[in-house]
C-alpha cells in the first residue's frame, strides 16, 4: 500500500459540519498545514466548523453528498481553488435511524441509502480522475463497525456501511499499480 504524506495538499471532507468530519477538517488544518475543503448539508454547522479553522486555508459549501450532479460541480470548483495537490478525499458525510427492518419506511431507507452509500459513490467518481491524474492522493471513506457486523435496529445502516466497506475493497484492487489508495475507515 502507497502511503500518503497530506503535509499542505488539499484535503476535502465531507459532513465537516460535526463530530468525525469537524475534528478531520480541525486537525489536518491545523497540524498537517493542510488547505481544507469542508461541506455538510448542515449550514449552521458548516459556518462553525469555517470559524474554528481560525484563518486556516479553507472552501466552505453546503453539499448534498446525495446529488450526483452537485458532487461533480463542485468538484470542478475544488481543483480551480486548491493550491496545490489533492492529497485526500474523505467520503464522511452519513445518517442513521433507529428502526427494525420492517418497521423502516421506503422514504427512510432511500435517505440513508442516498447519504451513505450513493454520497460515497459520487465523492469518489468526482475526484479519482483528478488523483488518477497526478498519480497520487488517498479515497478514504467512512464506514463503520456497522460495516463488520450486522446490529439489531441498523439493518439499513449496516447495508450501507457493508456496501461501502465493499465499493472500497474493489476500488483499492482496482488501484493496484498506482500512486492512488482507497481506504474505509470503521469508527
Amino acid at each position: 500500500m502507497t502511503r500518503v504524506s497530506l503535509n499542505g495538499r488539499t484535503a476535502v471532507i465531507t459532513g465537516a459540519g460535526s463530530g468525525m468530519g469537524r475534528g478531520l477538517a480541525l486537525l489536518l488544518s491545523r497540524t498537517r498545514g493542510c488547505p481544507v475543503v469542508i461541506s455538510d448539508i448542515d449550514e449552521a454547522g458548516l459556518a462553525e466548523t469555517e470559524r474554528l479553522l481560525n484563518g486556516g486555508q479553507v472552501l466552505a459549501r453546503k453539499l448534498d453528498v446525495a446529488d450526483r450532479d452537485a458532487q461533480l460541480k463542485f468538484a470542478e470548483e475544488v481543483r480551480e481553488w486548491s493550491p496545490g495537490p489533492l492529497g485526500a478525499v474523505f467520503n464522511n458525510a452519513g445518517v442513521t435511524l433507529s428502526q427494525t427492518v420492517e418497521g423502516v419506511s421506503d422514504e427512510d431507507f432511500r435517505w440513508i441509502v442516498d447519504i451513505n452509500f450513493w454520497g460515497v459513490v459520487h465523492g469518489t467518481k468526482a475526484y479519482l480522475p483528478w488523483l488518477l491524474e497526478q498519480d497520487s492522493g488517498a479515497v478514504v471513506n467512512t464506514s463503520s463497525v456497522f460495516g463488520l457486523i450486522g446490529w439489531p435496529t441498523q439493518g439499513t445502516y449496516n447495508a450501507t456501511k457493508f456496501a461501502v466497506r465493499g465499493f472500497t475493497e474493489a476500488l483499492r484492487h482496482e488501484l493496484r499499480g498506482t500512486g492512488v489508495s482507497s481506504v474505509s475507515v470503521h469508527p
